[in-house]
């Protein structure tokens, strides 16, 4: 049977957990809450780069340019703890 664990003990593991994440650039805080926090993901293109590739491959790599393009679009993720210690992360 698991143990119902204190509020701060839960504060201190979710911010653990949100830490971890935010080593990586390209996660943000959007909200946060007690035990709840909001996090946007969005991967960045470099354009320059693809520019580049595009001119020196003779217009080749536009698709791959083009395609990259759109499916790096932001998305959020919701990160909750409950009264248990347990996290959940929901992609929305």
């Amino acid at each position: 049977m698991d143990t119902v664990r204190s509020g701060e003990e839960r504060k201190a593991r979710l911010d653990a957990f949100v830490f971890a994440k935010l080593a990586n650039p390209n996660f943000s805080i959007l909200q946060r809450d007690e035990f709840r926090v909001l996090l946007r993901f969005q991967r960045k293109t470099n354009h320059i780069a693809h520019l580049l590739g595009s001119i020196f491959t003779f217009g080749f790599w536009l698709p791959v340019w083009f395609i990259l393009s759109v499916t790096n679009s932001p998305y959020s993720k919701e990160i909750s703890i409950d009264e248990y210690g347990y996290i959940t992360e929901v992609k929305r």
